[in-house]
This record gives C-alpha cells, sequence and structure tokens, in this order.
C-alpha cells in the first residue's frame, strides 16, 4: 500500500501531539485526514469484498475491473486471496500424505493432492 499524503500529515500531527497539545487549527486536521483515512479504508474493503464476490461467481472480467480499480486505491489486489506463499493440505485422507507444501504458484492449487 502506497503512503498518502494525509497518512503522513497524520504522522507529523501525532508527532507534535506526543510534545505538546495540539492547536485548533492542528486538531481540525487531524479530524480530516482521519476521515479521509477512514473513507479510504472503507473504499478498499468495500472493493475487497466485490473482488471476493466476483472470484466466487467466477466473473473474471469483473474481477479484473476491480483490481485495478484495487490497485488505483493504492491497495494489493486478491488482498483475501492471495496465491503466493499459502500452505495447501496435499491430502487429509492418508496420514502418510498429509504434510503440508507451499505452493508458490499463481494457480488455483488444483493437481497438487495425492494421484495428481
Amino acid at each position: 500500500m502506497k503512503l498518502m499524503p494525509i497518512h503522513e500529515r497524520m504522522a507529523e500531527l501525532r508527532i507534535i501531539q506526543k510534545r505538546r497539545k495540539l492547536t485548533d487549527t492542528e486538531k481540525l486536521e487531524m479530524e480530516h485526514c482521519l476521515d479521509v483515512n477512514a473513507d479510504h479504508c472503507l473504499r478498499l474493503a468495500y472493493l475487497y469484498n466485490m473482488s471476493l464476490m466476483a472470484s466466487m461467481t467466477e466473473d473474471q472480467e469483473w474481477q479484473y475491473e476491480l483490481c485495478k480499480e484495487i490497485e488505483r486505491y493504492g491497495g494489493t489486489p486478491n488482498n483475501s486471496s492471495a496465491n503466493t506463499n499459502r500452505t495447501v493440505r496435499t491430502d487429509s485422507a492418508d496420514s502418510t500424505n498429509s504434510t503440508n507444501s507451499t505452493d508458490n504458484s499463481s494457480g488455483s492449487g488444483e493437481g497438487t493432492g495425492a494421484g495428481g
């Protein structure tokens, strides 16, 4: 996630606040930064939820558009279902093959189980 100017200003105001009381103008500015940050987070959460819904309905075109919008807002596409460095259960039925392996591919993990 890229750092937005409001995040930098919010951090600046917080550092000032630790040293002294904020002026009324600085308090208003902090409130504004917090509001913008909350709106930003809410928008990203909405986009992540819609992306998950697009994935669940297998609507790849919609998911692609949502991922572009997520990137535009500074988020990471596929946040809720990231395909890298996840642990995949290879076979839960057979105790001799029930080891975990790390799947670093960008695929769905199909074909990694026993007999595949």
